[in-house]
């Protein structure tokens, strides 16, 4: 009986399951896709499962816009450093390489401006101390060459004078009463004057000089310039030709009567005692 009824059932279920082939599907029994979506419903695991996945995504991403923004500010801090580490150097670099153009260029009072890196800061010290050296060195040698300068003018003077004029009774020597004979010759043609020539010498000079001396031949021979200088003043020049012989020019004489007047005042010079 038990086995009569399982039979039943099985075939019963084997007829309706080909009348449910036979018969067009009904609208509930369309699958999912062609039916109306129904919501689905998701056990509370899954839903604080993707909760935990949403919340680590966004740590992942605040992390990820910190760790830029972070970055960009190493990058931008990284590039201010550099900047002004170049600017420490090279602005003092070309500081030093202007102040160096300039004292090549002769110029010594030069200050580099200080700053930079320690170590450039230091050269600029440096500089700065060697230019004033330098400044110091420069104004030391403009006094000796001013000095220098003093005393070769000085000693040139000295020399024409002496090239021109007789050493120890510093009269005009042979040359300059020569020069002087000239141009007085050639002042005085235009205007139809004479000028007089007179030759004098020491006699007995030798003795003089035998007897009591060189040096006090030299004291007579600056004596007698002494007295030709006094007879002439304003008249005439008046030379040294050598040993004890003298030489007179005057100029602007009229005739030969004023030149023998002259003359005559000149020997009238020598009448008075030597002392």
């Amino acid at each position: 009986m038990a086995a009569l009824g399982i039979g039943q059932q099985v075939r019963a279920w084997q007829q309706s399951l080909a009348d449910a082939r036979a018969a067009p599907p009904a609208l509930a029994d369309l699958p999912a896709p062609l039916a109306s979506p129904a919501p689905v419903v998701k056990p509370p695991s899954e839903l604080a499962r993707q909760s935990q996945v949403e919340a680590a995504q966004a740590q992942t991403r605040r992390l990820r816009e910190l760790i830029g923004w972070f970055t960009f500010a190493l990058l931008t801090v990284s590039l201010v450093i550099s900047a002004a580490t170049v600017l420490s150097i090279v602005r003092p670099v070309r500081n030093l390489q202007r102040a160096t153009a300039r004292v090549a260029a002769g110029e010594t009072q030069v200050v580099v401006p200080r700053g930079g890196v320690a170590e450039l800061d230091t050269l600029a010290g440096s500089f700065n101390s060697m230019a004033e050296e330098v400044d110091k060195a420069r104004r030391a040698a403009e006094g000796y060459r001013a000095e220098l300068e003093q005393r070769v003018a000085e000693r040139t003077r000295q020399l024409q004078y002496q090239a021109f004029h007789d050493p120890l009774t510093q009269l005009p020597n042979r040359r300059q009463f020569l020069d002087l004979l000239r141009s007085a010759i050639e002042s005085a043609a235009p205007r139809q004057q004479i000028v007089a020539v007179y030759f004098l010498d020491l006699d007995n000079f030798k003795n003089v000089n035998d007897g009591t001396g060189h040096e006090f031949g030299d004291r007579l021979l600056v004596a007698c310039a002494d007295r030709l200088r006094e007879a002439i003043v304003g008249q005439g020049i008046a030379a040294r030709f050598g040993g004890d012989e003298f030489t007179v020019g005057a100029s602007g004489v009229a005739d030969e009567v004023a030149a023998q007047h002259f003359g005559e005042k000149l020997v009238a010079a020598f009448q008075r005692p030597v002392i």
